[in-house]
């Protein structure tokens, strides 16, 4: 027979889940103000799956007034996640004929040392377009063959590379600095003594069939505190002027590493400043990102939906799917447009 004190916490392991559940669930609710509550947003799956566990639980011993709460919470997580399956409801009117484009983006990882593998599936996957993200210096070395199959190259000098067989017109490549977090109407300036983290912005119009199509690509900072946080929405306004300036054509895609899930007030904020839709609507929960283990996969379907694809009214999604990039802890995503 156990001894007492672990029957203790064994009975007492439900309690401390529904506590903990109850807390997040309440901070979850308060994620564009806070951290902690934009934190506890990104993992509304497994609050979902936590309440629904709890359940039987609550039926088994009786615990009629835990029930309810935990109905509601699991209710509240739940419907988030359904919301993933259900087509955009947004009206799409193409002009003319359709010009259908494919494009992959695929967050290589540096510490990867499954190069080879990882080379043949891009070289399989050959869309019009790729974006490609934490690409080191070993990387490059096992790259070309793509630069010799992609004649028009956007910032492969760095570390987010922008290839298409289409020609691009308008390039632009951005290192978002402090000044970019203060340049905007509205806006506060970044506090001097705040540290701020580098990264790139590359934009482009890509001119495909007498059409063309604005394409800007993101790989913004992990938010792993408060400051990387507000730098993630400090950019927000930044996408919206690289998708909306002058030279920008109807149809726009905005593609990346966002480091933020759907259910971030860091996407509610990009959603609105650019004006864009999930193309990944109707597709349901699909974890892009999980941890790894150096060779392969630690648990696959354990993490997070951080890669996404935006796109404006005036394009039509004709297919989105994402699958693994060997040695990387990202899965890549692709999406077919029509615009």
């Amino acid at each position: 027979m156990l001894p007492r004190w672990i029957r203790c916490v064994f009975c007492s392991l439900p309690w401390v889940a529904f506590s903990g559940l109850l807390l997040i669930s309440g901070l979850s609710c308060w994620a564009p103000h806070s951290f902690a509550g934009d934190r506890c947003a990104n993992f509304t799956f497994y609050w979902a799956v936590l309440a629904l566990l709890l359940v039987p639980w609550a039926l088994w011993k009786k615990q009629w007034a835990v029930l309810l709460p935990l109905l509601c919470m699991g209710g509240f997580h739940g419907w988030r996640i359904a919301k993933l399956w259900r087509s955009d409801p947004v009206p799409v009117s193409l002009s003319g004929t359709p010009m259908e484009v494919s494009l992959v983006c695929a967050n290589l990882y540096v510490g990867n040392l499954r190069r080879p593998e990882g080379l043949a599936t891009l070289m399989e996957l050959d869309p019009d377009v790729f974006i490609l993200m934490e690409v080191d210096q070993r990387w490059r070395e096992f790259l070309t063959p793509l630069l010799m199959k992609y004649p028009h190259q956007l910032g492969n000098d760095g570390e987010v590379w922008l290839l298409s067989r289409f020609p691009m017109e308008n390039q632009k490549q951005v290192a978002l600095t402090r000044e970019h977090a203060s340049n905007w109407p509205g806006q506060l300036p970044w506090p001097a003594d705040r540290p701020w983290a580098g990264n790139t912005l590359l934009q482009v119009n890509i001119l495909a069939g007498g059409k063309k199509l604005r394409v800007v690509s993101i790989h913004p900072p992990v938010p792993s505190n408060s400051h990387r946080l507000a730098q993630q929405l400090y950019q927000v306004k930044a996408y919206g002027a690289a998708l909306n300036d002058a030279t920008a054509p109807e149809a726009r895609v905005l593609m990346g590493d966002f480091n933020t899930t759907m259910f971030s007030s860091v996407m509610d904020g990009i959603k609105q400043s650019t004006g864009l839709r999930d193309a990944a609507a109707g597709y349901g929960y699909r974890v892009t990102w999980g941890p790894r283990l150096p060779r392969e996969p630690l648990l696959p379907w354990l993490g997070l939906p951080l890669d996404h694809t935006l796109v404006s009214p005036q394009v039509k999604v004709t297919a989105a799917d994402t699958g693994e990039t060997p040695g990387s802890d990202h899965r890549w995503q692709r999406v077919r447009l029509q615009f």
